[in-house]
């Protein structure tokens, strides 16, 4: 088997049927958080049909992850999968019960400002939440958040909604046609 690491997986590979696929021999060591970041999304796949997850420094931010036990051929086999969009890190992470633990951590190597991710891929991070019983309110307010830049950087398009006032409607049928009477006269109002 060989040597083994300690691998933090705060994104994809949180959903347990794409870590399998890709480190199957991967062991749940705990559960755990890295101070001083958190998740991003990044830069766009067209695999997962949006941006990626990554690990942005923040002033009294946390990522949750979880801790892996991984052997140095299935890291091998991990870096190659990536497509040279990650490479790992060093980090210092907490587990639950307070050990600090030295880890390895993908994160991308040239981050560019991306879309917002697929629902699929974020799907499966939640599965992650779910499965290894991490903060799913902790990702709820990633989400707001990244709802939040999204709309921003969207804008309004310059849109103004018509007065939403009954009164100042103007009365049309089901085909957006004046109202008649039954002769086919156009009705007064």
């Amino acid at each position: 088997m060989g040597t083994e690491k300690l691998l933090f997986i705060y994104g994809r590979l949180l959903d347990p049927v794409a870590r399998r696929a890709l480190c199957p021999r991967a062991r749940v060591v705990c559960a755990a958080t890295l101070s001083g970041f958190a998740l991003a999304f990044a830069g766009h796949s067209v695999e997962w049909q949006g941006s990626l997850a990554d690990l942005r420094r923040e002033r009294g931010g946390k990522c949750l992850g979880v801790v892996f036990r991984i052997d140095a051929e299935e890291l091998d086999k991990m870096d190659a999968e990536d497509g040279g969009i990650y490479t790992r890190r060093e980090f210092e992470v907490v587990s639950r019960n307070g050990e600090a633990l030295i880890v390895d951590a993908y994160v991308q190597k040239n981050p560019t400002r991306g879309f917002a991710p697929s629902g699929k891929y974020l799907n499966g991070i939640l599965l992650g939440y779910k499965v290894y019983e991490l903060d799913r309110r902790h990702f709820l307010v990633i989400m707001t958040e990244l709802l939040k830049k999204s709309c921003r950087a969207i804008g309004t398009n310059n849109y103004a909604p018509k007065p939403t006032n009954q009164d100042d409607a103007e009365p049309t049928n089901e085909d957006g046609a004046e109202p008649t009477n039954e002769d086919g006269a156009e009705r007064t109002i």
